[in-house]
């Protein structure tokens, strides 16, 4: 349903043609590639994480893909997903910082679930390790370890 949305939302603002599709498609790569970039970052130096983001976006399966606005649109989320959650495993966050993060990451399945489907399948992970974070930070606060 957000996808038609943000369609109409483009053909109001641009015009109804492909090309105003095109606009929200750029939109959606950029994101998916400044989103790798975060990932590779995650683990690689700078160097080589704008090699792979490169290679994310040159590829031939994601080349493809990028016409086809319903299949593509789900690419940027899920991606922002899962470097959110990478980043919450890699390093160590105060509470505040876990709260906003999981917030974020509710709002991202949300709006994602509205494009597609098939970001039901972040939502068991995300109760699970919200229950951990929750389990986790209970014994901190009681001051049981």
């Amino acid at each position: 349903r957000y996808l038609v949305y943000a369609m109409a939302l483009c053909w109001w603002l641009f015009g109804v043609s492909w090309t105003s599709i095109e606009i929200l498609l750029s939109v959606m790569f950029g994101w998916g590639l400044a989103t790798v970039y975060g990932l590779m970052r995650l683990g690689m130096n700078r160097f080589l994480s704008i090699l792979a983001a490169l290679a994310f976006g040159l590829s031939p399966g994601v080349l493809f893909v990028l016409g086809s606005p319903r299949d593509f649109s789900k690419v940027p989320f899920i991606l922002t997903i899962i470097l959110i959650t990478f980043w919450l495993v890699k390093n160590r966050h105060s509470p505040k910082a876990v709260s906003w993060a999981a917030r974020l990451l509710g709002v991202l399945t949300g709006l994602a679930l509205g494009f597609r489907q098939d970001a039901l399948i972040f939502i068991p992970p995300g109760i699970g390790g919200g229950l951990r974070l929750l389990i986790w930070n209970s014994r901190f606060m009681f001051g049981r370890r």
